[in-house]
């Protein structure tokens, strides 16, 4: 062998040699997140006698061995990695999850049991700027801890949250409130435990609508035969069309109008929960909002028009064709 070729191989001897070391090293950070990750307690106490450093270590989606733990409801690893100083708050790179946010999510309700005792911060969110500008009024992702587990129904997560101080006004990426989530999505226990700690009834998001009732304003600028296309201050933008037949003015509406908790459960034809927001004092009427914008064929030579929209309760259980709730709200007190 020649000098030359003697120290090609040499060359290639060293690189293997580094690859495997810098392979190991990677892999040691790996196999403590994938023990965390499937419960194994004793393979994860094993490696981090060996190295405690190893409790804060983070993978390439830059997430803990306590995320991982948390996020599969390992009680007992995520009080082994707690033991170890574990990073309480340590949040992902992308996504800024946190130990508690994911356990949370699931409904570990002790491993947000342990978290909590550990003194993670209740009121963390995840809600990005690009989260606002991609949600949609129903995807009740983001957001804090609260709104996740009151969104996905756990009682019990609601319970220890709002006991350890959790902010019941905390909203997800498209503004919605746990208790709007709580009853939109049917969750009963947890929309009760919200209402008792004194969550506002009339926190809103918004969401499409289309329905039609005798209009009850003054006729100015807008009037029978005309439509008007306009928007919030918030984004939202609606169609009205403005009829008259047989001496009646009837309005129709259709785009984004706030929708309170009452609203979306008569929607969705919730007896239960329309009851529970009932007995606790929702408002009927909804949230209105003004809109601005102009009705054609612009009689008045194209100047802006302000309408007031607002969808009720009882505009939703009809659109939703809900008789039951229907009689329940007229029974209320509702009115056209």
């Amino acid at each position: 062998m020649n000098a030359t070729s003697f120290h090609n191989l040499s060359a290639k001897v060293m690189l293997v040699l580094l690859f495997t070391a810098a392979w190991s090293t990677a892999c040691l950070g790996d196999d403590i997140h994938e023990a965390a990750a499937r419960g194994d307690v004793e393979a994860v106490r094993a490696m981090l006698k060996e190295n405690p450093h190893l409790a804060s270590s983070k993978n390439r989606m830059e997430e803990t061995p306590l995320h991982l733990a948390a996020e599969h409801g390992h009680a007992d690893v995520v009080a082994l990695l707690l033991a170890y100083k574990a990073d309480v708050n340590a949040m992902t790179h992308r996504t800024a999850e946190t130990p508690l946010l994911l356990a949370a999510a699931r409904g570990h309700a002790d491993v947000v049991k342990l978290l909590l005792a550990a003194g993670a911060k209740k009121d963390a969110g995840n809600v990005t700027m690009l989260m606002r500008l991609s949600a949609s009024p129903a995807a009740g992702f983001g957001g804090s801890a609260l709104v996740r587990a009151a969104s996905a129904g756990y009682a019990d997560v609601v319970k220890l949250l709002l006991e350890a101080g959790a902010n019941k006004e905390a909203k997800d990426a498209a503004n919605a409130t746990a208790l709007v989530r709580a009853a939109q999505h049917r969750h009963a226990d947890a929309v009760r435990l919200l209402l008792a700690a004194g969550a506002d009834k009339e926190a809103y998001v918004s969401g499409e609508v289309s329905y039609t009732r005798i209009w009850q304003g003054k006729v100015t600028h807008f009037r029978p035969g005309e439509t008007f296309r306009g928007a919030s201050l918030r984004g939202d933008s609606i169609t009205a069309t403005m009829t008259q037949s047989n001496g009646v003015i009837s309005v129709s509406v259709t785009g984004r109008v706030p929708q309170t908790a009452l609203v979306l459960a008569a929607k969705n034809g919730y007896v239960e929960i329309v009851k529970l927001l009932l007995e606790a004092g929702a408002n009927l009427a909804g949230h209105g909002e003004l809109y601005s914008g102009q009705a054609s064929p612009y009689p008045t030579g194209g100047e802006f028009v302000f309408f007031s929209a607002n969808e009720t309760a009882l505009d939703a259980a009809k659109e939703g064709n809900h008789p039951d709730v229907v009689d329940l709200l007229t029974a209320a007190g509702a009115k056209e």
